[in-house]
Parts: C-alpha cells; structure tokens; sequence
C-alpha cells in the first residue's frame, strides 16, 4: 500500500518538475536527438518539439486592420509561424464586401471584377490567381502558403500582398495591420469602409449602463394561477373518469432575495418555500429554502455555489438551468436543435446522450411573453482549477427528518497561484446503526497542477487527492472507520487531437478493493469524431483481478444546414454493445422531426422513435407529436398537443399507446400582483419603473432636483410605454436572469441620449427603476466686439469678421464644430452637449498681429437660459468674456 502511494507522489512530482523544466525552453536540439535516438519519444512528437524550438509552431492573435487608411475590423485574426504570418482569406474578402463568390466541387471562385479573380481548391489546399499567371508558375514550385483553419483558409503575407495588395505592414506591439488595395476599389467599398469604421468607432465609444433590481424587504410580486377539469381514461376502459386539479404559485421579492413558493388547492398544502440571493459572493449564489417531506413537516437546507449550467453524474453531463417558469428550452447542439423541454417549477434538465465532455451547447429559452435568451455552455473538464487568489465553494445542507439530524456536504477550491490549486471538502452524513441514526464524517483534501508545456502547445493537468473518514468506531459490519480511506492520482496531458490520462486509485482495510487504475486514450483529429479506449483493471484484497477493455466512437456531422447526423458506437470486452443513430432535421417551417435509432447487444432490443416538435413556441397552437418502434413490443404511437389562447384558456391532451387518454382543459394565468390587469407570460419577471430626465451636469446619475423629462418613448422587447408628466412609465413582464436593452425615443427637439446604451436585468420579482439620462443639446452663442480705438471701416470689419476662425474641440481634442461670425459679427454653435470644451480663435488675415487665443469651456445646462461669450478684438490681442452660467 505505502510503496504505492509513493509511487503516485513520486510520478506526480516528477511529471511536475518536469513541466516547469521545459516550460520554461531549457530543452535543447541536442538534448531532443539524444531522446531521439533512445526511442524516449516519437518521431511526431520529435518532430513538434523542434519545430517549436526552431519558431516553426503556429500560433494566433488578434489585430487591428486598417485598409486604404480606414479601420474597418477590430480583431483581425493571424496565423504566425515562425517569422510568417498568414491572413484568414474570406474573413478579408468579406470584410471588402464586393467579392462574388461560389462553391463548386470543391473548388472556391471569388472575383471582384474581369481584372481581379482568384480560385481556392479545397481538395489540394492551393490557390489560382486567375489574373495573375507568373505568380501561378511561383507557387507551384511553393508549398505551405495555405493553412487551413475550420472553415478558413489562411494565405501566407507575401502571396496574399502580390494577389491584393499595393502596400503592407504589421505592427506587432500595438497589433495593427495597415493594408493599402492593389486595385481600383468601387466607390461603394469606400462607403462601406466608412459605415465600418464609423460602427466599430461607436462600439468602442458607448458607455453601458445595466440597472438591476435592489434586494428589499419586501415587495409584491408575481403570480401563476392554474385551474384544470380533467378527463382520463385508462388503457382497456371505455368511460372516461372526471378530475379536477390546481395550483397557485408565487415569486416576489422577500427578506432581500427572491422568494418562490407554491400551493395546491386541491391538496391544501404549502409546496416548498426557497429564496434565492444571487451573486452574494464572488459569482456565488445562495439559496435558503424549507422544503416539503409529503406530510406537515419541513426540512431546512441551504446551498452556496457557482453555476456552471451543468454537473456530472457518474459519466454522464447533465445541463441544468434555472430558467423563467412557463418557459419551453431549446438544446442546440453545433446549431442543431435536439431537444426541447417545458420548465418545471423555473429549472429545466437535459440528460441527452449527445451531451458529452469539451463541447460547447446552447440552450435557447422561449419564454410565454415573446421573449428568448440564448445562454451558451461549454462542458469543458476543468477539475475546479482556479486562478491566483480565485476561490470556489460548493456547500450544501439539508436536514433530514427521518433520523432528526442533517446532512453537510461542502467543497472549497483555492487558486494558490495560476497553476496550483488546492481542494478541501467535508462530508457529514447519516448512517443507520442499531436501529438509531449516527453521524459519519468524512473529508477530502487534493491538489491540482496546471500548465502548458512546450511554449504552451500542449495543455497537462496533474492532482494527488487522498479521502478519509474521521469518524471513530466501527460499522455494522464490524469493519474500522479508521482504514476507510482514499489516495487517488490523475495526470493528463492533451497533445494536439490526443488525450491521455491515468488514474490511479488505492483504498483502505476498510475497502473490499485493493486498487482500481484506468488509463484513457482519445483521438478526435476530425471535425467532431472521436475515437476512445479505456483500460481499467481492479485488484482485490482476496487476490481476484479484474480488468476490462471499452472502446467508444463518436460521428457527428452536419449534413446540410438542417440536417444532424449524431452516431455513437459503445464496446466493452464484458460483451457489452451499445449503437446509437440519430438524425435531426429542422428545415421545416413549423416543426422540426428527430428520427432516433438505439439498440444494444443483439437487433432484437432495436429502438427506433420519429418526434415531430412543434417550433411555433407560444403561437395558438403549439404540439408535439411521436411514433416509437421496438423489436419487442412491436408498435407503440403516442400524441400530445397543447393549445395556449392569450394567456388564459389552455387546452392538453394526450393519447397513449395501448388506448389510454388524458384530457384537461381550464385556467393558465399570470399577473402581477401590483396591477392584476397586467397579464404576463412568466411568473419569473420584473416590472420596470423608467425614470428620464435631464441629465444637466452630464454625470448620469439622477440628482436632486434635475428636471424630469416627459413624451419620452421607452421599449422592451415588443413592449412600448411613455413617460408621463412626471417623466415615468411601467413596463410589465420583463423576463428575469437576462439583460435586456431598454431602447428609449426621445421625441423633444434639442435632446439625446448621447452615447449611453441602456439594458436593465431583473434578478426577483420586484421592481427595477430604470433611469434615462436625457442629455440636452446646447446651443452656444457669440459676438464680436471690437475696440473702439481700431476705427475700421465697414468694409474692413467685414473683410476682418471673414478671416476669424472659432474651433470647439471636445476634452479628447476632437474637433466638434467649426465656425465664423457673419456680417454682425454674430456666430453660434448649436447641438453639443454640457461638457468641457477647448476653444480656439485663429486670425487668417495679415493686416493685423493677432495671435492664436486658446482657452477652455465648462458648459452646463440651466432652463431658459443660453450660454454665451463675447470675442474682444484689439491692436494686439483677442480676449474673451464669457456668460456660461446666466452670471457675468
């Protein structure tokens, strides 16, 4: 037992150090021939460690272009190897927006005009300048100049400059590219360029502001009320049995969380009682609930933890989501979807045999209103690292009534630096002994190595972890706690499309097991295949081995734009056999059709189901629709629809297989609970309170006093209001967890939103007050006066107000406006906002010696009143007065 674990502390430590070694490029050429030579390592892996040695190895990063001196893309991809430097081809062509292209067999045409056409063969990965037959000659004595990447193709620097480009350059410390076009561009494209460039300018100039609900005492909220006459008849029976059922559920703000309950009429008994504190700690959620044991009592329990939007069952992935009830879940899958599902009680669950490890899934939620959020998970294997100074907790507790004590189950993981990681966990359960209850206390403590090696190529994960009970005594089974314990090992290593991993595992006196090792292979160097085999082997303390092989082989494959092809094929020397076929479709308008093929060991356990699902979500008529065959029960069909009419007549039906049907018809209805006229499509909402008004010292926030703004135009989703004399306005049923753009129309003259963007998330059933700051548009007005001693003649004063100049520059030196007096010696610039300005007056003339006046503006924004200044001319000098505050 000992000499085993040192060998697992040994192994890790050593794998350890050795990644610090390397990772650091101590590794020499001479050093990698020698292994070479030993046959320590292969000749692939030979071969990418010198490549990486030599600057070979390809790597990415992002870019600024510019083209014809124009930004038209903020991130700009580029392949490096080595000194070279390849640009993604389409992404380019695309950005330029006048390319005609097209996709015959395998061979890519793209062209702007008769003078400029090129051709791509995806089968020999080269390219053809149809316009251009010398540099043809040149790359067929060439090879890679052309990478793939996915779906792009990236095109060396030097071949992509002589196919496009006049002029280019790479700046590698502020990474931007500067290109000038090597042909005639239409003028289109140079409007174009600009539309781009003023976009990406604005992104990058808006200031975001979120409002969000603040957690209260207490506040009314919303409520989902259900009434239902049933009709069912059983398989076998001709009458059909009468019942009624309903529910009444509730969710509002309470004790400064989010409260949701229940209760049923029928059975006059309080459901369970959860409030949900969101982001309490660092991305952790709390929540503190009772929850129902069947009878009239209650169990306390609490949960703090993050959520990842899934969690592992054995090895399976379950994605789970809290979600707004009433909702119907979408699971797509490489843009697919697989899957749909109804919300139950505002969470929703997908168990699907396609949801696997490093993958990266949507869920698209529809909710009752109209609604739909796409939330994004990637089921990728982190083992809970964390980064420096990060912590993670995971701790859940729950009383248990049964036995009258509790159960605590609760993780910690601390990021000890950015590649150490330490994991502490306690476990206090209950265990039946001698017809009483006892506690059985366990613990957990691992530590977790990350890095990548080899100028970060190739990812390894190492962690030593040990479990242990704690409690004293012995089971009912006479065998001591103090030998029920745990030392584990893992180390995993990504090379490329490979994955190899171990682990090792050595149990206790306490354990039938003496040791259980698994060692994993996988290879997915195609698009979504992947090939595994595992190995385990198990020994016992009785000297029985076991070991078993199993292989596993994943297909998936886009067939079309609307058609999935998903395969899975499962082996297992202990003459296990499981295949899996299934394809999706969804090219129809109104529903989509999954055909699903399963069988495992012999053709007589054959599944095969067709589902027809509608995608008309919250339309009149929404239904589903399935046809199931097996071997062994030879046909069985299945029906289900629902039919929604406006929030409050609902209709669902379904009919079994064998003759059984189900009938209900009656009352589906949510309001909220402040105006119960307000009908809503989900409980899980929040009524929004805007607030505008003038935002006179440009800060934002409201301040007492400011003037409030009405006939403001606010809107939600398809949702509109406007705001009233006292510049307010209620909007109703605004869908919980998401952010939302709230997109307000100004409808006043001489006001804007300048470049604030609005969105408000709503995290309970409460109110959020949503403020719009108004920004009033200023116009500044100005006169010349000139000094009497001057005695110009009125053509002179004419020809001197024709060569003043007046700039205003904003506080970032960009100019705003340009102007200069007329004939009165009168100027004036309207629609700029209060701010601080830079003023400068040039004289262009040279019958005097006036030199430039530079000074700054602070304006602000005072009712019925205009700011104002007063150029004073002399001999020698400008100077200014200026009236920005209705004071002189």
């Amino acid at each position: 037992m000992e000499r085993n674990i040192r060998k697992i502390l040994a192994t890790v430590f050593l794998m350890a150090c050795f990644t610090n070694g390397y990772g650091e490029d101590t590794v020499t050429i001479e050093q990698l021939n020698i292994l070479r030579e030993r046959n320590m390592i292969s000749q692939e892996d030979y071969d990418i460690l010198v490549a990486d040695l030599t600057g070979t190895l390809e790597d990415e990063q992002m870019y600024k272009l510019n083209v014809n001196s124009i930004l038209i893309d903020n991130r700009f991809k580029v392949l490096n190897k080595g000194e070279q430097m390849y640009f993604p081809l389409f992404r380019f062509i695309d950005l330029l927006g006048f390319f005609n292209t097209k996709n015959e067999k395998g061979k890519i045409t793209a062209s702007l005009n008769e003078g400029l056409s090129f051709e791509v063969d995806t089968q020999k990965n080269t390219i053809i300048s149809k316009s251009n037959p010398s540099l043809n000659k040149q790359l067929k004595k060439d090879d890679g100049y052309l990478i793939k990447d996915g779906d792009e193709y990236y095109l060396r620097s030097d071949i992509f400059k002589e196919i496009f480009l006049g002029f280019l350059s790479a700046e590698k410390n502020n990474p931007t590219i500067r290109m000038t076009l090597g042909f005639n561009t239409p003028e289109e494209m140079a409007i174009l360029f600009k539309v781009r460039q003023d976009d990406i300018k604005k992104e990058l100039e808006k200031n975001e502001i979120v409002y969000m609900n603040q957690r209260k005492l207490f506040e009314l909220g919303n409520a989902r009320v259900q009434l239902y006459q049933n009709f069912n008849k059983a398989a076998g029976n001709s009458e059909y049995v009468k019942d009624w059922e309903g529910s009444l559920e509730y969710q509002g703000a309470f004790l400064y969380g989010n409260l949701t309950t229940g209760f049923d009429f029928k059975k006059k008994t309080v459901g369970n009682i959860e409030i949900e504190y969101e982001d309490v700690f660092k991305n952790h959620d709390l929540t503190v609930g009772g929850y129902s044991t069947g009878d009239d009592s209650r169990e306390f329990g609490f949960s703090l933890r993050k959520d990842k939007g899934y969690y592992e069952l054995g090895t399976r992935i379950v994605i789970s989501e809290n979600v707004p009830i009433g909702s119907k879940v979408e699971l797509l899958y490489m843009g697919y979807p697989i899957e749909v599902k109804e919300a139950e009680n505002g969470k929703v669950t997908f168990d699907s045999a396609l949801i696997r490890s490093d993958r990266n899934y949507q869920l698209k939620i529809y909710s009752p209103n109209g609604d739909v959020e796409t939330r994004y998970i990637n089921t990728i294997q982190s083992y809970n690292q964390q980064n420096k100074g990060e912590v993670e907790y995971n701790i859940n507790f729950r009383e248990n009534r049964e036995s009258s004590k509790y159960n605590l189950d609760a993780q910690m993981y601390y990021g000890i630096t950015d590649q150490y990681t330490i994991g502490l966990g306690t476990r206090r359960g209950t265990e039946r002994f001698r017809d009483e209850y006892r506690f059985l206390d366990e613990g957990r403590l691992d530590l977790t190595y990350s890095n990548q090696i080899y100028n970060n190529a190739f990812p390894i994960v190492l962690r030593v972890g040990t479990d242990r009970t704690f409690t004293s005594g012995e089971d009912s089974n006479n065998k001591k706690y103090s030998e029920r314990y745990k030392y584990d090992g893992l180390a995993q290593l990504n090379i490329k499309s490979w994955l190899f991993k171990t682990e090792l595992k050595e149990h206790g006196a306490f354990y039938d097991e003496k040791s259980v090792n698994k060692y994993e292979v996988k290879y997915g160097g195609f698009d979504n295949f992947t090939f595994g085999y595992e190995y385990e082997t198990k020994d016992y303390k009785s000297g029985r081995k076991e070991s078993e092989n199993r292989y596993t082989i994943n297909y998936d494959k886009g067939l079309t734009s609307n058609l999935l092809l998903s395969t899975e094929v499962k082996i297992s020397d202990k003459n296990d056999e499981e295949y899996r076929a299934d394809l999706f479709y969804s090219g129809f308008d109104s529903f989509n059709i999954n055909w699903k093929n399963h069988w495992v060991k012999e053709i007589s356990n054959y599944t095969s189901e067709v589902e027809l699902q509608s995608n008309n979500f919250y339309g009149m008529f929404d239904y589903s629709l399935s046809f199931k065959y097996s071997e062994k029960s030879k046909e069985r069909v299945s029906l289900s629809f629902t039919l929604d009419y406006d929030n409050f007549l609902k209709i669902v039906g379904s009919a079994g297989e064998l003759g059984g049907r189900n009938l209900k018809v009656g009352v589906d209805r949510i309001v909220d609970l402040k105006d119960i006229r307000k009908p809503l499509g989900s409980i899980d909402t929040s009524r929004v309170k805007v607030i505008s008004f003038v935002d006179a010292n440009d800060n934002n926030i409201y301040d007492e006093g400011e003037t409030r703004v009405d006939n403001v135009e606010v809107k939600i989703g398809s949702q509109t209001a406007v705001t009233d004399e006292m510049g307010e306005a209620m909007l109703y049923g605004v869908p919980n967890e998401i952010v939302l753009n709230l997109s307000p129309t100004i409808r006043k003259p001489s006001y804007s939103m300048g470049n604030n963007v609005i969105k408000v998330k709503g995290i309970a059933a409460s109110t959020i007050e949503a403020y719009i700051p108004v920004k009033p548009m200023i116009t500044l007005n100005g006169s010349v006066e000139l000094d009497k001693t001057l005695k110009l003649s009125a053509t002179d004063i004419q020809e001197l107000y024709g060569d003043i100049l007046i700039k205003i520059k904003d506080i970032k030196g960009k100019e705003v406006e340009l102007t200069m007096p007329d004939e009165n010696g009168n100027f004036a610039v309207s629609g700029i906002f209060p701010d601080k300005y830079y003023l400068e007056i040039k004289y262009l003339g040279n019958k005097f010696n006036l030199p430039e006046l530079k000074d700054t503006l602070e304006l602000v924004y005072i009712d019925n009143s205009s700011p104002k200044i007063v150029l004073n001319i002399d001999k020698k000098k400008f100077s200014l007065n200026k009236f920005l505050k209705g004071k002189l």
